[in-house]
């Protein structure tokens, strides 16, 4: 992934910019192999709400640096800071933020896998829309085996998206996932070679860049609120989310695109013509 651009933030956490439009946040800290610490949490965070104001920014890329995504937390600094009851894991609170913020990011997320996502480096890549994974690589949580709850969301992103039954093994076990189990469990998008993880989530990055900011925005609202919803709220949210997509200037020729089949691969249709 050849960035044309330097990052923005100095230290464990970069911002490289692939293409104008595509912005790399890159977890860069190798004698930890990026193991998320206090710093590092803290620049991640300054990173998400840089690339999220940015209008110019339309898809984010989040990858390790040294062909490893993340080890997890980083235990060999104190999770503790100030005081009052939450001061021993205000570490985790600062992690809360920012894996809300990436959850909730208005523009489409791509994590890129390499080597291995450990524990809350896991959840930084749940929180993704889209991961592409090199396919020797794996996926854990040990929190069981380091005396700790699941933390980071784990328990509920893994919940989400493998059920209870698969999540407890997870979790409670500590089983390893492999890339290859993870892409059949449907929690990895694409596997590719190791080496070609960067240029795919890039190329996976510039396809989402391509569509409008607007139905990206919209279209993630209602995948993220879908699991809280009862099928009757969520259509209403829908209708509401439809009606904001038709009101868009653009709107009028995206539907005459699609009718005429002049968007990629799709053939027109009866109903695209309605």
């Amino acid at each position: 992934m050849n960035s044309q651009s330097p990052n923005d933030l100095d230290g464990e956490v970069l911002i490289l910019r692939p293409r104008p439009e595509i912005a790399n946040i890159v977890l860069s800290h190798p004698p930890s192999r990026n193991a998320l610490g206090w710093s590092m949490w803290t620049q991640l965070r300054a990173a998400v709400e840089k690339v999220g104001t940015d209008d110019e920014i339309r898809a984010v890329i989040f990858s390790g640096a040294n062909g490893v995504f993340s080890s997890g937390g980083d235990m060999k600094s104190s999770p503790a800071r100030g005081s009052g009851l939450i001061a021993p894991v205000a570490r985790l609170e600062l992690a809360h933020q920012v894996l809300s913020m990436v959850y909730g990011l208005g523009k489409p997320t791509v994590a890129a896998v390499q080597g291995f996502a450990v524990g809350i480096g896991w959840s930084l890549v749940l929180a993704c829309d889209i991961s592409i994974c090199a396919n020797d690589a794996f996926f854990l949580a040990p929190f069981a085996d380091r005396d700790m709850v699941p933390d980071g969301g784990s328990a509920w992103l893994l919940v989400q998206r493998l059920g209870h039954n698969r999540a407890s093994s997870l979790l409670m076990l500590g089983e390893r996932l492999s890339a290859v189990d993870a892409a059949i469990a449907g929690v990895v998008n694409k596997l590719v070679e190791s080496d070609e993880v960067e240029n795919e989530a890039l190329s996976c990055a510039v396809a989402l860049s391509s569509k409008s900011t607007d139905i990206m925005r919209l279209a993630k609202g209602l995948m993220r609120a879908a699991p809280s919803l009862t099928l009757d709220e969520f259509l209403g949210r829908e209708l509401i989310a439809s009606a904001l997509a038709a009101s868009r200037e653009d709107a009028e020729e995206g539907r005459r695109a699609f009718a005429e089949g002049r968007l990629g691969n799709t053939p027109p249709t009866a109903e695209a013509t309605s």
